[in-house]
């Protein structure tokens, strides 16, 4: 058991490292779990929105 946590825990620096490196945007979902997810579908409906409307402004149709 103290492996698996181990190797979770390092699994979990190597994802942090490799985000911050390209660049992504990556939510620690260790405390307040239900919360945090919220947070990302929140973050990922908003950009989702902000491309349309620049495909619409693009388009010409705004």
């Amino acid at each position: 058991m103290i492996k698996a946590v181990k190797t979770l825990c390092e699994y979990g620096k190597y994802f942090q490292k490799e985000t911050e490196k390209f660049g992504f945007k990556s939510i620690n979902t260790e405390n307040g779990f239900n919360k945090q997810i919220n947070a990302a579908v929140d973050y990922l409906v908003s950009r989702k929105q902000k491309k349309d409307i620049n495909k619409d402004i693009k388009n010409k149709k705004l």
